[in-house]
């Protein structure tokens, strides 16, 4: 009877041992899980190399680009056939959107972000996120009965995610880069078209010599329509020196936009416009050596590189 006891006794505090141990396992996993998807990684190539060496998809496959000289995110992005929204919903790391020689970006063979959970469970919040069904979901495949024996795994990663057609969100960004985003979204691109010159400093193409270029060039053919990229009061309609036939709109929040070069002026002094209100028509006037949009972006009056804004 003695011996039982402490036979018991030992096999009960045996117990309770085991069952403490692996709760208390599972209660830090839990608290790893519940941060930032890159306190799951050593780093960027950490990442990178997990989602392309041990996460399955079905229907959506992924693959690093290096960046070259002359590259920037907007051109890898056409160049794959996917929107850049789509290269920041699955490159967590990025504190900025300036393209490094050498450097990898991963890319989705199809537009949509990449998104993390814990458990299961979590795939319907995410679909409440997004607004979007389940079944459009695509979840990472997992061995058979996975979903049993997950939670007591605790070498596992987080159950990767993919979410097709939706724009991410700015709590999966970096800071400085989330701040970016929240920016653009106050605006819409004036019209598409192929992105010819940048902010910067440039060699002029009609001058020949290098001269501060404070817009972004966008080549169109000529009387493409032009949208205004925010709602505001057209302050200005008319020949602009350089700029040939131009718009310029003051919006709330201390912006205001320029449009150059264009053919056709659709708008006058004192109009209010909405977002992607048509205001004129691709041209070349003023010092122009070909069909395209000049578009200016100042914020409080100072000058702003318009692809902080239009992504």
């Amino acid at each position: 009877m003695k011996f039982s006891f402490k036979f018991c006794a030992f096999t009960f505090l045996l117990f309770l041992f085991i069952f403490a141990g692996v709760a208390f396992h599972w209660k830090l996993f839990q608290k790893e899980i519940n941060g930032d998807i890159r306190h799951h990684f050593r780093d960027e190539t950490a990442y990178q190399n997990y989602l392309l060496n041990d996460v399955n998809f079905a229907g959506v496959a992924f693959r690093v680009v290096n960046v070259k000289k002359g590259d920037n995110f907007w051109k890898i992005a056409k160049r794959n056939h996917v929107r850049i929204d789509s290269l920041i919903g699955v490159n967590p790391y990025w504190k900025d959107l300036l393209a490094r020689v050498g450097q990898r970006v991963l890319v989705p063979s199809e537009n949509g972000v990449l998104e993390f959970v814990r458990d299961y469970n979590e795939l319907n919040e995410i679909a409440d996120i997004y607004g979007v069904e389940t079944s459009s979901m695509i979840v990472e495949k997992k061995p058979p009965l996975y979903s049993w024996y997950h939670k007591y795994d605790g070498e596992r990663k987080p159950i990767a995610v993919f979410i097709p057609k939706v724009k991410p969100r700015v709590a999966m960004m970096t800071e400085t880069l989330a701040s970016r985003f929240e920016e653009r979204e106050l605006f819409r691109s004036p019209l598409g078209g192929r992105l010819t010159s940048f902010f910067g400093s440039r060699r002029h193409p009609i001058f020949h010599r290098k001269k501060f270029h404070n817009g972004l060039d966008i080549a169109a053919r000529r009387g493409t329509y032009i949208g205004a990229a925010r709602g505001g009061r057209v302050v200005f309609a008319g020949w602009r020196g350089g700029y040939g036939r131009a718009v310029i709109i003051e919006h709330d929040m201390g912006y205001k936009t320029l449009y150059g070069h264009m053919s056709s002026i659709l708008v006058k002094p004192g109009q209010r416009v909405q977002v992607g209100r048509i205001i004129g028509r691709v041209g070349s006037t003023g010092l122009s050596t070909g069909p395209h949009l000049h578009f200016t972006v100042w914020k409080r009056g100072k000058l702003i590189n318009p692809l902080n804004i239009l992504w």
